[in-house]
């Protein structure tokens, strides 16, 4: 096993008993039996490894994208299966770092949606970018907010929600910029 990982499933394991602000490079090195030489070899911070770990799960990623299902359910599934983890990072210094997963994993996704669809030779490239900036801000935040609020809110709803939103940019802003509403 590569070094890389066995600094990643260590983070995971401690995280488990410890926050994740309680964490250090030398609580993490002695953990999986490495020193913090090795670790900065590596990685910057912890929070290096967390980024680490949040993009190499390349699973979620698609390539064809033929509606607004094929977006939200690698993410949410991905989100199910990590929920633990992805609530502790919420309730950390790294929180920000969830924010942008989501965010470049939207921002990827609805771009691929938009460009298979040739949106971006009716609308312009700037006007897709837009699109993409803004509805994939909207979608991470509300992701975020549902990690660190899951129990107040059914996954169903969350996805109902993302939906009316994915339908009013795509159907009704998207024709009014092509001008044939």
């Amino acid at each position: 096993m590569k070094i890389e990982y066995k600094f990643c499933d260590g983070l995971i394991e401690l995280m488990k008993k410890t926050p994740l602000d309680q964490i250090n490079v030398v609580m993490l090195s002695n953990h999986i039996g490495s020193n913090r030489q090795t670790f900065y070899y590596h990685f910057r911070d912890i929070g290096d490894v967390i980024d680490s770990i949040l993009y190499q799960d390349k699973k979620i990623y698609l390539t064809k994208i033929f509606d607004f299902e094929q977006i939200i359910k690698p993410i949410v599934a991905y989100t199910n299966s990590n929920y633990q983890f992805l609530r502790a990072i919420t309730l950390s210094f790294a929180s920000d770092r969830l924010l942008s997963f989501y965010s470049a994993y939207f921002y990827k996704q609805i771009n691929i949606y938009l460009r298979q669809n040739k949106s971006d030779k009716e609308i312009g490239q700037i006007s897709t970018r837009h699109i993409c900036r803004y509805l994939s801000t909207i979608f991470a935040k509300e992701m975020f907010n549902w990690v660190n609020e899951k129990q107040d809110e059914s996954q169903k709803i969350l996805v109902q929600r993302l939906r009316v939103i994915w339908n009013y940019f795509i159907k009704q802003y998207y024709s009014d910029l092509r001008g044939t509403r």
